[in-house]
């Protein structure tokens, strides 16, 4: 655990070093002591450094290009070069009678601001500006309206050279912008990165930043692929889930892992990284390549002990990567379905264009080397394309019938000339590549790819929900075997072992984190866990239970953790630490709820909700009563998957949700589920064709903000967001508005500390007023314009002065309750989710970790506990259950459940009442008082005493 104080608002890359070396410093003395650390404040533009993706109508987000088209003039992204991160922004002017001018987003200011501009330029020729000019309005000419210009000249040059500016705000400056630019009569050109561009009197706020560090672990492998070396060695390289990618190169034989390796490089000063990594093939020589999300390509020679960074990958993401022919990898693309194929031997990456003009996902390929075709399976509406190698012909193979409504072509491999591959949802066809027919089966394949052909006989084997079964190509036949590999997997191969059970060709695979074995002729099976460590999960939310416990989730690969602030002890519940059969099933949990004693979690996929009794010991695999449980789903009504906002309403005793649909579907839905009674209703499409993704509630009415965006692989068909309310006695929707006009997503609401209702639509603050149903305030707080799916984004809560806090754009900040002007806390997060405890600590996922931020003045303290008995009059023999409630100094707040936390008990008569596991026991007759002493973040308090009859 590490812990720095701050005062200022920002981390930023160029402090990032430093800000290392005192968190490693820290580390390195005992306990968590305190630094100061002084930090910059935020920068004020979108996409600094050109590293986000490109969205459906912005190729540079944040950046734009003046004039339409120009002849000469360019800008573009390049991952080329870069100062820091892999891009920097390219911008030519070959033009003698036009100017380039490529400028930023509008940016909002004072008159009286100061501004500061920093930026490096590298590959500078010609005559080339980098300058800030302020505006009246957003719409204003960035060159002829400008109210000032303030800029400066970058120097000829190839190496990165560092540029600072400053400006003033002129009076009726209320916006600025940084532009590159050159002249209308001259050339030029330059490479442009890290810009910086900040306020000199920015504010800032004291706070202590503790990082509590990971809580999730998980052994998760993505893919597995096998190479059998000139000895005869079989080596198994596997994908393992982490921040960054581990790639495990295992003996298969001997059962040990010989390399684990973080998929990471340097190169020229730029770092790549490896983030779930779906794509994997080995060439014949051994050689592996791996890519996925970022689309990074990265290589592994047999025997060294790292990866080489190859290549950047087109698109946002790659989910398949297979051999073509001679020395070529095929792969797809999200999210514009791009196609590639690249040259090992030449190092030539050639696209292949989309595979469909309107699907997102190419999601798995495959080659016919007797006919030089691939294959592409498409998302998500399903479709079945080969692209001919010889014409560069794409021509879709109709799926049948039956399989119309399919959203994925999963997992597609090719065996004696016929392509195997699984739809989702669940079904598997085989389609033959001589006679053009498919075959179908209704047993349904769940293994990421069918095995090699088997060396012994005409078969080929998968597993089905962790059966393994075979597909005899004589009988066309699948057939299961009987055999529990304990989980689906991930890749086959046959190969020959040391071990005299296993005599001839044994089926050999990896299987989630173990290592499976099966041979045909004996039917000896093994299966051994791969002797690794888990890898630290990425954290996915983070809440409040109401007995204090700080909860959280993993993103991806599942698993749940709790936090006490008052003991400082945790609990982990993942793969690693339990056993996949006890985590909470599903990919992720995407919200927690509290109510009474008991958790709710929100998973996906399939939208299902599982109960935690916090009074029972966790126990999944209990026949009886599992611990937590299942209690509903709303996947059966408009094919509901995710639920991403929601609250309890503790005085109807309900839970609400709003929803998101799968791939594919627009229309989301407002769940209500009554905890009492385990009854469930859905409202699906409560606003037409929108989502549902934030959820607050008042006074007998929800209050529910839309989202234009369904599920990921279809077109909103809605153009603004909706806030709602629901009658809940009454069961119908009262009212509906725009409550920002041109916003397309809503993606939080709070009871505000004033009574109204606070919303964040895109990066606009809105206050609804519930008595007058008007919009009474509205405000930017972060530049933020969404053009594709963002389905959670903002969070607020309301610290213990009563002003809001928040967190949206890698920033925390605070909003004063009275006036709403936002002051930046923190600007360095990374898709930090938000939660905070009942001293008024605020707790920020960051990656892997969970950090716990204490501002000074807002957090209670401890100032006595209460002793209540279930029952003050007892039998002999007969208990009675405490509770103690730590009573806090402001605004009351209390913590429930101490007597969980190991209190001291006493009594003043020990022959009429005991305590026994955490109970009082009635003794002997006569009258006793009780109380406990127990401590609260290091203040011990004591009780009231009781006084106890026995009878």
């Amino acid at each position: 655990m590490m812990s720095i104080k701050l005062r200022a608002t920002a981390y930023r890359k160029a402090c990032r070093t430093a800000v290392a070396a005192v968190l490693l410093a820290s580390a390195l003395l005992s306990g968590a002591a305190p630094a100061r650390a002084d930090t910059e404040a935020p920068n004020l533009l979108v996409n600094p450094g050109f590293e986000m993706a490109p969205e459906e109508n912005r190729p540079i987000p944040g950046w734009n290009l003046r004039g339409t088209n120009p002849a000469g003039i360019t800008m573009e992204v390049t991952d080329s070069m870069g100062s820091e991160g892999s891009n920097s922004l390219r911008v030519v002017d070959n033009s003698t009678t036009t100017a380039v001018v490529a400028y930023s987003d509008p940016i909002e200011v004072s008159a009286g601001d100061s501004l500061l501009l920093r930026l490096q330029a590298a590959q500078t020729t010609g005559t080339v500006y980098a300058g800030i000019r302020t505006y009246k309005k957003t719409t204003d000419d960035v060159v002829n309206a400008a109210l000032s210009n303030k800029f400066v000249t970058l120097t000829p040059g190839t190496a990165w050279t560092e540029y600072n500016l400053e400006a003033d705000v002129p009076a009726l400056g209320a916006y600025a912008r940084v532009l590159i630019y050159s002249q209308n009569a001259g050339k030029g050109a330059t490479n442009v990165d890290d810009l910086y561009l900040r306020l000199s009197n920015a504010s800032t706020v004291e706070y202590e930043l503790t990082n509590l560090g990971a809580f999730i672990h998980n052994i998760d492998i993505a893919r597995a692929v096998f190479y059998k070396e000139p000895s005869g060695r079989t080596l198994a390289y596997a994908t393992l889930q982490a921040l960054p990618a581990q790639l495990l190169v295992i003996d298969v034989d001997a059962e040990t892992v010989l390399k684990q390796i973080t998929v990471e490089d340097t190169v020229y000063g730029t770092y790549y990284k490896g983030e779930y990594l779906r794509g994997l093939a080995v060439q014949p020589d051994g050689t592996v390549y791996m890519t996925g999300t970022p689309t990074n390509l990265f290589s592994y020679t047999p025997g060294e002990d790292k990866v080489h960074f190859v290549k950047k990958l087109p698109g946002a993401a790659v989910y398949d990567l297979k051999n073509g022919p001679d020395g070529k990898l095929v792969g797809g693309t999200y999210n514009k379905n791009i196609a590639f194929e690249y040259n090992t031997v030449t190092n030539e990456l050639v696209q292949l264009g989309a595979a469909t003009p309107d699907e997102y996902y190419l999601y798995s390929v495959a080659y016919d080397a007797n006919r030089n075709d691939y294959y592409y399976g498409i998302g998500s509406h399903a479709h079945l394309i080969r692209y001919d190698r010889d014409t560069g012909t794409k021509t879709e193979i109709p799926l049948p019938p039956q399989f119309a409504s399919a959203q994925f072509v999963w997992d597609m491999s090719i065996v004696e000339d016929k392509l195997f591959m699984r739809l989702s949802p669940g079904a598997t066809l085989a389609f033959d590549l001589q006679t053009g027919q498919f075959e179908s089966t209704n047993d349904t394949v769940t293994s990421r790819l069918v095995s090699p052909l088997s060396p012994d006989d005409d078969k080929i084997y998968y597993t089905a929900y962790s059966e393994l079964g075979h597909y005899d190509f004589s009988t066309k036949q699948y057939t299961r075997l009987g055999v529990d590999t304990g989980f689906d997997v991930n890749g086959f191969t046959f190969a020959q072992l040391s071990d005299p059970a296993f005599p001839g060709n044994s089926l050999v695979a990896i299987a989630e984190g173990n290592l499976f074995k099966y041979n045909p002729a004996t039917g000896a099976v093994r299966s051994v866990p791969i002797p690794i460590l888990g890898e630290p999960s990425g954290l996915h939310s983070a809440a409040k239970g109401n007995d204090g416990l700080m909860h959280v989730s993993a993103f991806v690969v599942g698993g749940n953790a709790m936090y006490d602030p008052v003991t400082g002890e945790r609990r982990e519940y993942s793969k690693q630490s339990v056993g996949v059969e006890q985590t909470v099933p599903g990919s992720q949990t995407d919200r927690i709820y509290s109510y009474k004693d008991k958790i709710y979690y929100v998973t996906y996929t399939g939208m299902r909700v599982y109960e935690y009794d916090q009074a029972l010991p966790w126990d999944r695999q209990s026949v009886a009563a599992p611990n937590p449980k299942y209690i509903f789903t709303a996947s059966n009504v408009g094919h509901q998957d995710r639920g991403l906002a929601g609250t309890v309403m503790p005085e109807e005793g309900k839970l609400v949700i709003g929803t998101v649909p799968k791939y594919g579907f627009l229309g989301g839905s407002l769940v209500i589920y009554d905890l009492e009674t385990n009854e469930r209703e859905v409202y699906w499409n409560v606003v037409d064709q929108q989502s549902v993704t934030a959820v607050t509630y008042k006074d007998g009415l929800v209050y529910g903000g839309s989202n234009i965006w369904g599920g990921l692989g279809i077109d909103p068909t809605a153009t603004e967001a909706k806030l709602f309310i629901w009658d809940v006695a009454n069961n119908q929707k009262v009212f509906e508005t725009v409550p920002v006009p041109g916003k397309k997503a809503i993606t939080e609401l709070i009871v505000g500390p004033d009574g109204n209702i606070w919303g964040s639509a895109e990066g606009d603050l809105f206050i609804f007023d519930p008595n007058t149903r008007q919009v009474v305030h509205r405000q930017n707080l972060v530049t933020r314009s969404y053009s594709s799916a963002v389905w959670r984004d903002t969070q607020f809560v309301i610290g213990t002065d009563g002003n809001v806090y928040g967190t949206q754009a890698n920033q925390f900040f605070r909003i004063d309750a009275v006036t709403k002007q936002k002051q930046l806390i923190r600007n360095a997060g990374k898709n930090n989710r938000l939660a905070q405890d009942d001293f008024g600590h605020f707790y920020l996922t960051e990656e892997t970790d969970l950090l716990k931020i204490t501002i000074p003045g807002l957090i209670a303290q401890p100032v006595g506990a209460r002793l209540e008995l279930s029952s003050a009059s007892l039998a002999i023999g007969e208990r009675a259950e405490p509770a103690i409630t730590g009573l806090l100094d402001k605004a009351g707040r209390t913590i429930e459940k101490l007597e969980r936390r190991h209190p001291v008990w006493f009594t003043d008569n020990p022959s009429v009442v005991g305590f026994e596991n955490g109970k009082l026991v009635g003794k002997l007759p006569g009258t006793a008082e009780v109380w406990a002493q127990t401590t609260i973040d290091g203040t011990t308090v004591e009780t009231n005493r009781v006084a106890v009859t026995v009878h």
